[in-house]
């Protein structure tokens, strides 16, 4: 069974998903960032991957280094070393799957291609059992994509504007929705959860854009039953909810 099962989280609280590790800490997708969230205890962690020129698969959210590293150089255009010259602290793929061991991880390869999913594939079955992983996709053609080669892989389907989000996890058998914030309302969320899904929200209704990250942003998406939470300050995530639990 899937770690990514609803029935295997059975915590009385959300699920805590450190977002990229924990950002507003340490740099993002990098690996002092994933050491921290580790030291949390979080219940699992997110990352963002592509794949470099040399068929490197590298923990990065943007196409390109701009914003982590002021180089606007495109990520696929570099090799692995090529893109640690101009930003050292670039963590690749295998290592991050290295350090996290058995743990829940959620990987976003973001838009990538057939063939770059291959790639991304081929180094994930490298690291062993696939039953801790779960695939975050916003397109009908990369989930399809993903089902046909893995038949019973946790995949959660990203709620986009303008996406059917519902048709393309029915026909993917998804395990999650990952909810915008304005599909975070109860009617909304209890209908998913007779169908079968588990909610996950990457921002509170309280924010239009940020992860959820403050006491009163947690508790909100607590409180409307949402099964887990993408958070960039898994630390204050786990010590809230935690708190409310015992409460």
């Amino acid at each position: 069974m899937s770690m990514w099962s609803p029935l295997r989280f059975e915590l009385n609280r959300p699920v805590v998903i450190g977002h990229r590790g924990l950002p507003e800490i340490a740099l993002e997708n990098t690996k002092r960032s994933f050491e921290l969230a580790i030291q949390t205890k979080c219940d699992a962690v997110e990352v963002d991957v592509h794949v470099a020129s040399d068929g490197h698969v590298i923990c990065l959210h943007d196409d390109d280094l701009l914003r982590v590293a002021g180089q606007d150089a495109r990520a696929s255009s570099l090799t692995l070393k090529e893109a640690r010259a101009l930003f050292p602290a670039l963590l690749d793929y295998e290592t991050f799957l290295s350090m996290t061991g058995s743990m829940p991880v959620m990987i976003d390869t973001k838009e990538c291609s057939k063939e770059e999913f291959e790639v991304i594939a081929d180094a994930t079955e490298r690291s062993g059992p696939l039953d801790r992983f779960m695939f975050s996709v916003m397109n009908f053609e990369l989930a399809h994509i993903i089902r046909e080669r893995w038949p019973q892989v946790a995949i959660s389907a990203h709620a986009h504007r303008g996406l059917d989000f519902v048709r393309m996890a029915e026909e993917i058998e998804a395990r999650f929705v990952r909810l915008l914030p304005e599909d975070c309302v109860p009617g909304q969320i209890a209908r998913l959860h007779e169908e079968g899904y588990a909610t996950l929200a990457v921002a509170s209704p309280l924010s239009s854009t940020r992860t959820s990250t403050n006491p009163d942003a947690l508790q909100t998406l607590a409180d409307l039953g949402i099964r887990a939470i993408i958070t960039d300050r898994c630390d204050w995530a786990m010590e809230t909810l935690t708190k409310r639990t015992a409460a």
